[in-house]
């Protein structure tokens, strides 16, 4: 069972994820940042701000490797789909094979973060908040466009986030 963990940057994915670890459960973390701190690692450029177009496929290319080396319930930091967003961001709609992609790896529920009220970039994350808003809405639009159910988790501390999480993937699972 994959459960997804999504929203703009910023609005404490990651976060909530770490504390779902620390109850038990089985994360996979963010496929992106990874990628990108493996490129910063050696001075690669497979990077958004360099080539967005070559780091989406190769996102998606670690994305969909990592997920199909699981067979248990996870909760993963984004999913493939994400990537139907950040095309969107650019003005372009994404390759057929990529959306191809997408369409194969099925997602029991998604759970999409609001907003938190404050956001901050790093050296990962160079979005301003506005795009991260906006980049949330793409995301909830590629997602709601594939027929999934997407449950929004509103701000609330991060323990009280991820026990909504639980709760409502339990409610979902009955």
């Amino acid at each position: 069972m994959k459960i997804v963990i999504t929203g703009g940057p910023g609005c404490g994915k990651t976060t909530v994820l770490g504390v779902l670890e620390r109850m038990g459960c089985t994360v996979l973390s963010e496929s992106a940042r990874k990628l990108i701190m493996e490129e910063q690692a050696k001075g690669g450029r497979a990077l958004p701000w360099d080539d967005w177009q070559g780091f989406q496929l190769k996102v998606l290319e670690m994305q969909l490797r990592r997920e199909n080396e699981l067979d248990e319930t996870v909760f993963l930091d984004r999913a493939a789909v994400d990537g139907v967003a950040y095309y969107r961001l650019h003005g372009t709609e994404p390759p057929k094979e990529f959306l191809a992609a997408c369409a194969r790896n099925g997602y029991t529920i998604i759970f999409l973060l609001e907003q938190l009220p404050s956001y901050r970039t790093d050296g990962q994350r160079k979005e301003d908040g506005e795009t991260a808003g906006r980049i949330s809405g793409l995301i909830e639009q590629a997602y709601a466009e594939r027929g999934y159910k997407i449950v929004k988790v509103p701000v609330l501390p991060p323990a009280e986030r991820a026990q909504y999480i639980l709760d409502k993937t339990r409610e979902v699972m009955e």
